[in-house]
């Protein structure tokens, strides 16, 4: 892969990608493997938006090896189009109407955004799916026991 085809790997690629984030290291991706992860991405957004289990099945593990390149760019220079926003806390006004202190306004989109995300149903469900899992594993736990 040519290097001017690479792209900077956010969080989310170098999470699936099983890669610690680095703030010294920048790691580069191909267009087709950060594809592969938007793709994995979309899928457990509409699954959040639909208000079905995103543990209902095993989580999407690839089985293909991916080099993420080390990048001596700069990040001043970097053209992949990440980018950071800012907080003004200063302000006393908030955008829903309520007012109150920084902290007060962020806990009510927090909770607003956890409650439009169902994430009080995501917990519960993981929680059943997971308890199923391990419960099907019971046996293997017990002859492993046996065997030592």
């Amino acid at each position: 892969t040519k290097k001017e085809l690479l792209r900077t790997a956010d969080h989310c690629t170098l999470s699936f990608y099983g890669m610690e984030a680095d703030d010294k290291k920048k790691r580069k991706i191909c267009g087709t493997c950060h594809r592969h992860v938007m793709d994995q991405q979309k899928v457990l957004v509409a699954k959040l938006h639909n208000k079905e289990s995103m543990f209902a099945e095993r989580l999407p593990v690839p089985k293909d090896l991916v080099l993420l390149e080390d990048s001596d760019e700069e990040l001043e220079t970097d053209s992949s189009g990440e980018s950071e926003f800012e907080i003004d806390a200063s302000s006393s006004s908030g955008s829903d109407g309520l007012g109150g202190t920084a902290e007060e306004r962020l806990e009510r989109i927090i909770e607003k955004t956890m409650g439009k995300l169902g994430f009080d149903f995501q917990v519960s469900a993981a929680t059943k799916d997971l308890s199923k899992r391990l419960d099907a594993m019971k046996d293997d736990f017990e002859s492993t026991d046996k065997m030592f």
